[in-house]
């Protein structure tokens, strides 16, 4: 009903990894304010190659935007977007993607709850690429764990998927939402690489860091930021440290 300053009610705005929302539940008699996180994902040139592939990967970088922004992933709803479903290499690509967002959603133990279905997008007889777009909803357990910035001193980690594959993604996913409480910035790297993550994050943190780029990781990755002594709690595997804030 209302855009997102009005009521006070945004914790995060849109335009980061995933907004943030307090809402109002009324539970015994009292109320209480529970923290909800939304995103959306889709990469349509992904799934044009690979439907099943695009669907799943969609789901993923859904849940794993939410889990950035602090919170654990509960339930997921769709928009699937397609050509004219008469044409058999349509419907082939509409019930792959059905099929690669059902591997992902058992993968993350999380439902598609809701959603809806648009076909017949053409235009003089070109279909749009499949787009199959996933939105995740999340509770944010304590405000605490969303994440403000990187801070003086923190050391500047990127962890990565060794592959692009459902369970490496998965992996990922648990990674950061066992390593939130410990981080003071968590990013998602998008399509656009590496290095947009990084210029985000210093502009939203409102600081500079020093950094020695890797070559540019494979499939999905996340950029992350703490305090030196929060390092070696986060475990040997799943990043590599590549800087410090100044």
């Amino acid at each position: 009903q209302y855009d997102h300053i009005v009521r006070g009610g945004t914790h995060a705005r849109p335009g980061g990894d995933a907004a943030v929302v307090r809402v109002p539940c009324e539970r015994d008699g009292r109320v209480v304010n529970k923290l909800l996180a939304f995103s959306s994902d889709c990469n349509g040139r992904l799934c044009e190659l690979d439907p099943r592939q695009g669907a799943a990967m969609a789901v993923a970088e859904a849940c794993r935007n939410l889990v950035c922004a602090g919170g654990e992933p509960v339930g997921l709803t769709d928009c699937l977007n397609f050509g004219s479903p008469e044409r058999p290499e349509i419907m082939r690509q509409f019930s792959d993607a059905v099929d690669g967002m059902a591997d992902a959603c058992r993968a993350l133990s999380v439902p598609i709850v809701s959603g809806n279905v648009s076909l017949y997008n053409e235009t003089d007889g070109r279909p749009i690429p499949p787009t199959p777009v996933a939105g995740c909803v999340g509770l944010v357990a304590d405000v605490r764990l969303v994440p403000s910035g990187w801070q003086s001193g923190d050391a500047v980690l990127l962890a990565t998927v060794p592959q692009e594959s459902l369970a490496a993604e998965v992996a990922l996913i648990r990674f950061l939402w066992k390593a939130a409480p410990l981080l003071s910035l968590c990013h998602d790297v998008g399509a656009a690489g590496v290095e947009a993550a990084l210029a985000e994050a210093t502009h939203w943190s409102g600081r500079e860091a020093d950094l020695e780029l890797p070559a540019e990781p494979a499939a999905g990755a996340a950029v992350l930021a703490c305090p030196p002594e929060n390092v070696a709690r986060l475990g040997s595997k799943g990043f590599v440290q590549i800087g410090e804030v100044r």
